[in-house]
């Protein structure tokens, strides 16, 4: 083989992380359907399906909003492997199934996220009134740019 076809082969395979993911997210993130539950409260958790990999450094949640009262605040929180808080993020009403992306670049949080690195990931929704109901169909993903991790309702 040619140095320039080796080149361009070596040129692919560093663009071949980015492909997947961009296939994942066009797929609607391809994440594992929760446990199937129809429930209501007031806190719902979802935790990874697998830990977090090393490249857990720069990362993206796909989620779908639930169901809450049209004058509900929904918040989620990441939590850390030692139960505490890592991250907290309030949103207003949207509408059941809206398909919502969150970025975490590096040095979002205080702490970083290397805390996460081997071990599940746990993410709690919360509304301040009301109840939270997820559809059937909800999905949740958390992905790196080498790795997806498929998330289930715990």
């Amino acid at each position: 083989m040619s140095a320039n076809v080796l080149q361009e082969e070596k040129e692919m395979r560093k663009l071949y992380p980015v492909v997947i993911a961009c296939l994942l997210f066009a797929q609607g993130c391809a994440s594992t359907p929760p446990t199937p539950r129809s429930e209501t409260s007031r806190e719902v958790s979802f935790v990874t399906a697998q830990p977090a990999p090393r490249s857990f450094t720069n990362w993206t949640f796909f989620w779908f909003m639930p169901e809450i009262d049209t004058d509900a605040e929904l918040e989620y929180i990441v939590v850390r492997p030692d139960g505490k808080e890592y991250f907290r993020y309030k949103i207003g009403y949207k509408p059941a199934g809206y398909s919502i992306r969150s970025d975490f670049p590096p040095g979002l949080a205080e702490t970083p996220p290397d805390i996460f690195f081997g071990k599940p990931v746990t993410v709690i929704f919360r509304v301040n009134k009301g109840t939270i109901k997820f559809t059937k169909d909800v999905k949740f993903a958390f992905e790196t740019a080498a790795t997806k991790i498929q998330g289930v309702r715990k």
